[in-house]
């Protein structure tokens, strides 16, 4: 369950990174 709120947050981090 972690697993795929953990890729999520990787997720967003990523996109926020990019702005």
């Amino acid at each position: 369950m972690t697993g795929d709120i953990h890729e999520e947050v990787e997720s967003h981090n990523r996109a926020l990174d990019r702005m």
